[in-house]
């Protein structure tokens, strides 16, 4: 049912932070320490870092893969980074990009490139927000905000420039998790803010951890808060009360068993057996746990999952998954274990 795969078998680093497939089946990996990217081919793995290809320098922190057959990378503070199968090309605050730490970046129903951007961390500035990316132009929408702190001449309704994780909905329209202002939509003309005053748990969402599930419902992961739904009107909070695995939400992903994936972790701060995969199928949830959190033994986990601080999931063309980790390398479940 299990397998894993640590840098004894060829990937660059157990420290994973990101994960894509791309047209022809292959899967990416965005790594920290050493920082790149490494893949998979079905056989062998190939590692990508700014020393021997060019991509930009900084750990991945998304990966997304275009109709047209491009890699597109964020990375944080190299900009942006697109691999066509041949060559890299980078972008930066220098070409228009909004910031240069992309923490989350998306295809948009529009075909065009979306991506999150910050400033720099812990430095409070006007800087970051959102980019969009046609092909040859960059369209901004900054905050008044970041980190919750006023920094003023933003140009639009965005509760935080500090943003992690974007999705869409069957409407077209964009949501924004930020780190200190909640989560915010945008239809194209006007913005609406959910916070803590507005039903939203905490301000801070997980990286990356936005999702639009099967049933056309909007998801995020947050920091502390649980996993939040949102069902037109209100949000509907999961927390480790509700048999989630954790309540620090880093991925969330539709499985090819139809059922909801979420990547938890402990606390940032706190090495326990907090964490792991959580699977929820409308009603309830399904862990997986690991004995390990950061390298360390903690001990009372429920299966081979080779680390509790689950940041990635992606599911192969056969329905495998594929479950990156921070300090634990990867690990793999079967379809048949998924299926079954």
């Amino acid at each position: 049912m299990w397998k894993k795969f640590t840098v004894n078998d060829g990937i660059l680093s157990n420290l994973i932070y990101s994960s894509a497939i791309d047209g022809l089946g292959h899967l990416w990996f965005g790594c920290k320490s050493p920082n790149g990217v490494t893949m998979f081919d079905g056989k062998k793995w190939q590692n990508f870092t700014s020393g021997n290809c060019g991509i930009a320098s900084g750990h991945i922190w998304d990966i997304v893969a275009d109709d047209c057959g491009n890699l597109w990378f964020a990375t944080a503070g190299g900009g942006l980074s697109k691999y066509d199968g041949t060559s890299w090309k980078n972008y930066t605050m220098l070409d228009g990009l909004a910031g240069n730490y992309v923490y989350t970046v998306k295809i948009g129903p529009d075909g065009r490139v979306w991506c999150g951007c910050a400033p720099r961390p812990d430095v409070i500035v006007q800087e970051g927000g959102v980019s969009i990316f046609d092909g040859k132009d960059f369209e901004n929408y900054t905050s008044d905000y970041s980190q919750g702190q006023y920094v003023g001449s933003g140009n639009s309704g965005l509760c935080d420039n500090r943003v992690y994780s974007i999705t869409f909905d069957e409407s077209g329209n964009a949501w924004f998790g930020t780190k200190g202002g909640g989560v915010c939509r945008f239809d194209g003309k006007s913005w609406v803010t959910y916070n803590t005053s507005k039903g939203f748990p905490v301000n801070e969402v997980g990286d990356g951890a936005a999702v639009l599930d099967s049933n056309g419902k909007v998801w995020f992961g947050t920091r502390g808060g649980g996993a939040c739904r949102f069902d037109g009107e209100s949000w509907k909070i999961f927390t480790m009360n509700d048999g989630l695995a954790g309540n620090f939400v880093y991925a969330i992903q539709n499985g090819p068993d139809g059922k909801l994936w979420f990547g938890c972790a402990p606390d940032p701060e706190k090495v326990n057996n907090e964490g792991g995969i959580s699977i929820y199928d409308s009603s309830s949830f399904i862990n997986y746990t690991s004995d390990y959190t950061d390298e360390k033994y903690v001990g009372c986990g429920n299966s081979p999952l080779v680390n509790n601080r689950v940041y990635t999931i992606v599911f192969d063309k056969k329905g495998n998954g594929w479950f990156g980790t921070k300090g634990g390398g990867i690990s793999w479940l079967s379809a048949d274990a998924i299926k079954n």
